[in-house]
């Protein structure tokens, strides 16, 4: 890089740091309340590209829980 342009680089570099962290706090301000984490991971996936994806897992549901935790019931109670 040439004499004297450095600077100028640095301070460019800057001015763009001081844009994005302006960019971020306005996207995560809420008036009605605090940021929470779950704000800030949203924020983090928008920013990455990621999405969050729901998993369905088809053996799992009310009926199947039921009989699980009912077996720890009954276990327990026959201690």
């Amino acid at each position: 890089m040439r004499a004297g342009r450095i600077e100028e680089v640095s301070a460019l570099a800057k001015r763009v740091g001081r844009c994005i962290a302006s960019q971020n706090a306005k996207q995560l301000k809420h008036d009605d309340r605090r940021v929470t984490a779950k704000d800030m991971w949203d924020a983090v996936r928008r920013v990455t590209g990621r999405k969050q994806e729901a998993v369905a897992i088809d053996v799992v549901n009310a009926e199947a829980l039921n009989r699980h935790y009912a077996s720890f019931s009954m276990h327990r109670s026959q201690l």
